[in-house]
């Protein structure tokens, strides 16, 4: 591959050469005058091969009608409504696809590439965009060179940026910045041939990502690149680990596990997580948010980060034969809640071990009420969490094997709301239903119109769920009800969108069943189940999480780009006011090939080997905070008050 040095150079090369009138804008809208149809592009076929011609470029014709070895010319069936100088001049037609722009920006490439063929080391350049119409990314295979190429799609281009310059349109200005990015794609894809004998080229879109990084280096003039954050001095995994500090972990879930309690009824688990905090002499606030604890470990003064567990449990019965199963009738730890505390509790523990080395404060949060009730809301509500600067949590995962992590930068999880809508009519004998106003009928044709919402009006890019889980009418074979209670959830991956679909599920809801003469209400329960934001991950604190769990577990364990998913988690409410990042942790048994029971499930089993990882990301994530971004945040010190 080239040395930085010579990417740099050569960038600079192509960019003052492209900013150069070297070839003329003439072609591009000579072909826009005149444009034709798919394999009637006879002219603009000829137009290139005597630009060709001019440059000296050897070229095959005719290669599929009037293809030149894939290159798109045709215009489409589409009458121009812009009023400018070049115009198009065939009525009826137009390149309103870019399809012009698109071959003076590989003709200007080609002018660009021929001032330097003596370079290209005896390798060709063939000259391919794409073989078909289609505005996706194309592969195909040069057989020559047995290499790999991923061919652009212009909606990169899209996103640039226009600089002024002396570029009187943003066409122009395209025609610009294409130049030295086809040059570098092909003429640095080359070079690497004469070193290799098979080569797999990168992708269209790293050699983009490259260009753009040129394109800043170009626009500063002075730019200084820094090393990952240094080691934690502390190995917390291996004090995790420790038969004192994991055994102590077990004992604690498993006593949290036989006794679960349901949302703001954690009253036994908040007195368990005191009497450890005592013991261990952490200081803490209670009661916060009905049932909450929030402890406190370092200096007592700013920087404030917090590190996050849930505590309720579900209404699910164990289906599980152990030790130490639930003994609570009806009620289960199904989502691993007493996993979470425990390993918070693990991480406290160390933490207080390592008290004097803290540059800061920790806040440690147990927090009730996840499990639909929205306990984070609440606890933000309280002030508790005023002054905090960043929040971290974690929530396991069965299917992901033990020492694994898994997140990524952005929206993780969606958010979601709930709803019920009563739709009133008239009842009566299912013998003569035009006595009666058929609530049923109106609620079928609601729920198929919801449908619509997510099928017909929302962007296919930007995941929607809505879904109606709930349907409850008459209770007789021949009696028309009087009512008909439907609900259901609705999960997007903004606000924005959430706040629109709510809106639009009322209208609808009402709107339908009136076309039916029913009458109807909808019930979103904005005060004990309030609306769910995305979780959405600060980019910041992705890069803080991948550097610590990397050193901790080895980036091989480390998954960053994990499936977003439409599940919904009240750690989104910190995120709205806080920066904070949200990750998953493995359970599984590697070794083990046993189908694995997913959360929520009365089967679930938890692997306690996994508890020292999630008690060492615990204290790595939030110790690794303060070391990195001590100096920063004392830069704005003046914003944060000394005490929480």
């Amino acid at each position: 591959m080239l040395s930085f040095k010579k990417w740099f150079n050569m960038f600079i090369i192509f960019h003052v050469m492209a900013a150069t009138p070297i070839f003329s804008l003439s072609d591009q809208r000579k072909i826009h005058e005149n444009p034709e149809l798919g394999y009637e592009e006879f002219e603009t076929s000829k137009l290139v091969r005597e630009e060709l011609d001019k440059l000296g470029i050897p070229y095959k014709h005719p290669v599929a009608v009037t293809y030149f070895n894939g290159l798109v010319l045709f215009g489409l069936v589409l009458k121009e409504m812009v009023e400018w100088e070049h115009k198009t001049k065939v009525p009826g037609k137009m390149h309103a696809c870019g399809h012009d722009s698109h071959v003076a920006m590989l003709l200007g490439a080609a002018k660009i590439l021929k001032q330097h063929e003596k370079q290209l080391q005896n390798n060709k350049i063939f000259l391919l965009v794409r073989e078909r119409q289609d505005l996706t990314a194309k592969k195909y295979h040069a057989k020559k060179h047995s290499v790999e190429k991923c061919v652009p799609s212009n909606k990169y281009l899209d996103r640039l940026e226009w600089p002024s310059r002396s570029y009187k349109t943003k066409a122009d200005c395209l025609l610009f910045y294409c130049c030295p990015l086809f040059c570098l794609y092909y003429f640095t894809s080359f070079h690497s041939l004469k070193h290799q004998t098979k080569v797999t080229m990168c992708c269209f879109r790293k050699r983009f990502n490259l260009f753009f990084i040129f394109l800043a280096l170009d626009a500063t003039p002075i730019f200084s690149l820094t090393d990952s954050s240094n080691q934690l001095s502390t190995n917390y995994l291996e004090n995790a680990k420790k038969p004192e500090v994991f055994d102590w972990m077990v004992k604690i879930r498993r006593k949290i596990h036989e006794n679960p309690e349901l949302g703001y009824e954690e009253f036994e688990t908040s007195k368990l997580i005191r009497e450890e905090l005592d013991k261990l002499g952490i200081s803490y606030k209670h009661p916060v948010a009905v049932t909450g604890v929030i402890g406190y470990i370092g200096t007592g003064s700013s920087p404030f980060v917090a590190i996050r567990t849930d505590m309720d449990a579900l209404p699910i019965q164990e289906m599980v034969e152990w030790e130490h199963k639930s003994k609570v009738p009806g009620k289960m730890h199904a989502c691993a809640h007493d996993a979470h505390v425990a390993m918070l509790l693990g991480a406290a523990k160390i933490l207080k071990q390592h008290e004097k080395q803290l540059q800061g404060t920790i806040v440690l949060v147990f927090q009730p009420a996840e499990e639909g009730g929205a306990g984070a809301k609440k606890i933000l509500d309280t002030g508790a969490l005023d002054n905090v600067i960043a929040i971290f949590g974690l929530h396991v995962k069965p299917e992901i094997p033990v020492g694994e992590v898994a997140s990524r930068s952005g929206p993780l999880l969606a958010g979601s709301g709930v709803f019920e809508a009563i739709i009133r009519g008239k009842g009566g004998h299912a013998a003569l239903p035009q006595l009666s106003i058929d609530p049923v009928m109106a609620a079928t044709n609601v729920i198929i119109s919801l449908q619509n919402l997510v099928s017909r009006e929302a962007d296919p890019l930007d995941p929607q769920v809505l879904t109606i889980a709930k349907l409850q009418g008459g209770d007789a074979f021949n009696v028309i009800p009087d009512y008909v209670t439907i609900g259901g959830t609705f999960r997007a991956f903004s606000r924005e969108t959430l706040e629109h679909l709510k809106q639009r599920i009322e209208q609808v809801i009402i709107g339908q069943a009136a076309v039916l003469r029913c009458n109807a209400s909808v019930n979103f329960f904005e005060e004990e189940n309030p609306l769910y934001p995305p979780t959405i991950n600060n980019g910041d604190l992705h890069k803080l999480f991948v550097d610590v769990a990397g050193n901790l577990l080895g980036i091989n364990k480390v998954d960053t780009n994990m499936e977003q998913d439409m599940a919904a988690e009240d750690f989104a409410f910190y995120q709205e006011v806080i920066p904070g990042y949200y990750f998953t942790l493995g359970m599984k048994n590697a070794s083990s090939f046993e189908p694995v029971a997913p959360l929520h499930s009365p089967y679930l089993v938890i692997n306690e080997d996994g508890l020292p990882y999630g008690a060492a990301l615990h204290a790595s994530l939030a110790t690794g905070y303060l070391t990195k971004y001590q100096r920063g945040i004392a830069k704005v010190v003046g914003k944060y008050h000394d005490q929480l």
